[in-house]
């Protein structure tokens, strides 16, 4: 038996919805939990199989490998900070941001480009309140999120995707799947999550339905329109830009020594 942990996210779910429904016969088990305390076990060795934030995985390559299927990458779209207000980029570095972790990969990249005067971790789905509530004045959002926080009135400061950009045309790196490497069974499990991946993209209604048990309240249009975005042909194998993509950043922090 394997442990295989994904987070409770529509894309995750999308994507492992024919291996949690035993219609892709398997010998897992499976945990699902946030991305961030997912980060934190694949730092301390904990996890089998996970998902994983790519900033997580730079610092337990020592103890994990990195498949080439089970990725989300950023082509078009990313990470978004947002704020209640207007302000200057100029203004930031007088500005507090909650953000959902600072093992995520949207930690990271907002990092490349920016600095807040201070920064409050927090689980992803309060970080839309924490801005409304001005608790804090900036949000790093992810998920959903960067699809709907126009919906709350909020606005956006900066389009992490457009910031990369600008200095890459790689995809944005954002989620992977690593396995621990004493486990084996790597050509197997990814087998199995691409078996996965290919009979979502082929049955999406019945994937989305599985999909909106983790909806977190929002409508079916939502849900596919996100699963959709992260699930793709890349999802299946990251490709050689993929595997680029995550090097470029990987320098890229390593020259900022955010790594």
């Amino acid at each position: 038996m394997v442990i295989v942990c994904h987070t409770p996210d529509a894309d995750d779910a999308f994507m492992f919805y024919a291996l949690r429904k035993r219609i892709i016969d398997n010998d897992f088990e499976f945990c699902v939990d946030d991305i961030e305390t997912l980060n934190r076990m694949v730092i301390r060795g904990e996890a089998e199989v996970s998902s994983s934030s790519v900033n997580a995985y730079f610092k337990a390559m020592k103890n994990y490998s990195m498949l080439r299927a089970g990725g989300s990458f950023g082509e078009g779209y990313g990470p978004v900070i947002v704020s209640k207000r207007d302000f200057s980029r100029d203004e930031i570095g007088k500005l507090s941001i909650a953000v959902p972790g600072r093992l995520t990969s949207s930690y990271l990249i907002y990092r490349l480009f920016f600095r807040a005067d201070s920064e409050v971790e927090m689980r992803f789905d309060r970080i839309i309140d924490a801005v409304l509530n001005d608790d804090v004045d900036l949000g790093l959002l992810i998920h959903e999120g960067q699809d709907t926080y126009r919906n709350y009135g909020l606005r956006l400061f900066s389009d992490l995707y457009n910031e990369w950009k600008n200095i890459t045309d790689y995809p944005l790196p954002l989620g992977i799947m690593v396995i621990r490497k004493d486990l084996g069974k790597r050509n197997y499990i990814q087998r199995m999550i691409r078996d996965s991946i290919d009979y979502s993209l082929k049955h999406v209604d019945d994937a989305i339905d599985f999909a909106m048990e983790y909806s977190r309240g929002n409508d079916r249009d939502t849900i596919k329109k996100f699963a959709l975005k992260y699930v793709n042909e890349r999802t299946y194998d990251m490709g050689k830009d993929g595997l680029g993509a995550i090097k470029f950043l990987y320098r890229a922090a390593r020259e900022m020594n955010l790594i």
